[in-house]
């Protein structure tokens, strides 16, 4: 598959790109009755040597066969615009309780990120984790989502609660 860059806003890039198609199309179509030409050559050349039993014109026609063999043919271009196609499964709803951490305590020698903390994230409620640097939020992400155990305390997620995991030098991952 082959990038191409357009230059300008997104009118600029629909009329470069329709006027790309064209000049492609155009190519597309040369390229054809050249190729046609090429053909009825090679068909006439042929038939030319079997009537006359001459290795010239039998010569001749596989010279002009092996250029259009050799040929770089022009793609025809698309001219419809093609739907995203997306396959999204239905999940099953979550239950009342999502996220549910209770007497939740880590900490790492004298310092405690957590001491005898509670959590209950409910079905549809909005949660966002925000501190200073070192505060414990991706420790508390990592408990919620298995990949760290807490000192004392329980994290669990809910019936039917997948977790995405992100991990900041990897691609997005479904956790199930």
């Amino acid at each position: 598959m082959e990038s191409t860059t357009y230059k300008g806003n997104y009118s600029a890039y629909v009329s470069q790109k329709e006027e790309n198609l064209r000049i492609q199309y155009e190519h597309l179509r040369e390229q054809q009755k050249k190729i046609n030409v090429m053909e009825k050559s090679v068909t006439n050349l042929r038939d030319w040597a079997m009537r006359a039993d001459n290795n010239k014109f039998f010569k001749r026609a596989a010279s002009i066969q092996k250029k259009l063999d050799k040929l770089d043919r022009i793609d025809k271009p698309v001219f419809e615009k093609r739907n995203m196609k997306l396959d999204l499964k239905a999940a099953e709803r979550s239950g009342k309780e999502t996220i549910k951490a209770t007497g939740l305590v880590k900490s790492y020698a004298d310092k405690f990120i957590f001491k005898d903390t509670n959590l209950m994230v409910h079905y549809g409620e909005r949660v966002g984790l925000i501190g200073p640097n070192g505060s414990g939020k991706t420790t508390f992400l990592k408990m919620l989502l298995g990949e760290e155990q807490p000192d004392r305390g329980v994290v669990e997620l809910g019936a039917n609660v997948m977790a995405p995991i992100y991990h900041r030098k990897s691609p997005l991952k479904m956790k199930s």
